[in-house]
């Protein structure tokens, strides 16, 4: 019985630890914005998301930029403004990504800071 508590919780921690290892966290400034009528939104950081790993968390082989990031056409107006808002003020962006939409690592969250 203890050695089947052990696994459990070996196996709770192990499984904890994949799930978080997949958001990033990365401060950017941004060199350039993309839009398209549909609502595909991105962002170009003025350089590569160090912590974003496409190799990691997107599909094998694809082609993707290390320094973009992105929203699908269903994006957040409210991100959006906050992303424009940044570019605007020439702040620093705090950028959340887990995964990619097509080349971009994909944005889960933001913060805009001081």
């Amino acid at each position: 019985m203890r050695t089947m508590k052990s696994i459990f919780i070996g196996m709770l921690i192990f499984s904890n630890g994949i799930s978080l290892a997949a958001t990033t966290s990365d401060t950017i400034n941004i060199k350039q914005i993309f839009s398209k009528p549909d609502g595909t939104f991105a962002m170009q950081g003025e350089g590569a998301l160090a912590n974003a790993s496409a190799d990691r968390d997107c599909l094998p082989g694809a082609v993707w930029d290390k320094s973009w990031t992105g929203l699908d056409a269903d994006a957040s107006e409210r991100i959006i403004a906050v992303i424009l808002s940044a570019h605007g003020q020439g702040k620093p962006l705090k950028v959340q990504t887990d995964g990619c939409i097509g080349p971009w690592h994909k944005i889960t969250s933001i913060y805009l800071g001081q």
